[in-house]
């Protein structure tokens, strides 16, 4: 199967190749919307750097619950990019605001799970008034 270079380089660029294969064996034409269009198109935009759009990714997935292995994909992909831990760990607070405490653990378990494979750990700062 092929796709378009955009695509591939988003693919490469956030280390997802199993995870297209994977999808790729079973759904090619979701493989290449995904591919080709969600990652090459929109991913790919030039309108925000890497490091805010892999933030956010992570905020969105978070929000929604998303399973862990994509909230990892782009938590891993943010640190990559040049985010530091304590913005990954506050992506997670704002989590909270907008979807809720459940949400929030689940993205923050991803979090620190990749923070730990990089032999990293930031404390979320307390902000010194009540949630």
């Amino acid at each position: 199967m092929s796709f378009t270079a955009a695509g591939v380089a988003e693919v490469e660029r956030l280390g997802s190749q199993a995870m297209v294969d994977k999808l790729a064996a079973t759904s090619p034409d979701i493989a290449r919307l995904l591919v080709d269009v969600a990652l090459g198109d929109v991913l790919g935009r030039p309108g925000l750097d890497a490091r805010t759009r892999e933030l956010l990714a992570v905020a969105m997935l978070g929000a929604l619950g998303a399973e862990a292995d994509f909230v990892a994909v782009h938590a891993r992909a943010a640190l990559d990019a040049g985010a530091s831990a304590a913005e990954l760990l506050e992506v997670v607070m704002q989590v909270v605001t907008f979807a809720g405490f459940p949400a929030a653990l689940r993205a923050f378990a991803v979090v620190e799970k990749e923070l730990a494979l990089r032999h990293t750990t930031v404390p979320i700062p307390r902000s010194g008034r009540a949630v």
